[in-house]
């Protein structure tokens, strides 16, 4: 699937041994991938837990605004 401006990246936290793509989880990849998420509208979906973190990570390593954070869970964190 092609859309403009929409990268999917498959991370497997726990692969099997024949897994061949990308290992670890979500947000170490992102911030692997990412010198800065200033300009960049993020949406996460997950363990009100895993939001929390990713908020802390993305906003403090990585200059997120929270005002571009959407997700379920940020309105009970």
């Amino acid at each position: 699937m092609e859309h403009p401006g929409l990268r999917v990246e498959p991370v497997v936290e726990q692969p099997e041994e024949e897994w061949r793509g990308r290992s670890g989880t979500v947000l170490t990849a992102v911030l692997q991938d990412y010198g800065t998420l200033a300009e960049h509208d993020i949406y996460i979906a997950g363990r009100f837990e895993m939001a929390k973190i990713a908020r802390e990570l993305f906003c403090n390593e990585r200059n997120a605004r929270e005002d571009r954070l959407f997700g379920d869970a940020f309105a009970f964190i």
